[in-house]
């Protein structure tokens, strides 16, 4: 199990990858999802957390699978 620090870096660094394979800036996505974007600013940057509702809105608002946005493959075990 990882962190609550770590699943939150880990999220903010999928949002960001997902955004730019969009082209999307951080105020486009933050309006999409009805956030504000500096608090968009600071998910992405791992220093906040987000409620389930927010990260399903964000998801919808890259559309991607909510479940993309929290995998690290780096803590992934192999068998």
């Amino acid at each position: 199990m990882i962190s609550k620090k770590e699943f939150e870096y880990t999220v903010g660094r999928n949002l960001a990858k997902y955004r730019k394979e969009k082209k999307l800036t951080q105020m486009q996505v933050a309006e999409m999802a009805e956030l504000s974007v500096p608090f968009y600013a600071s998910v992405e940057l791992g220093n906040k957390g987000l409620s389930a509702y927010s990260l399903y809105k964000l998801s919808v608002a890259l559309g991607v699978d909510i479940n993309c946005l929290s995998v690290s493959y780096t803590h992934l075990t192999l068998p």
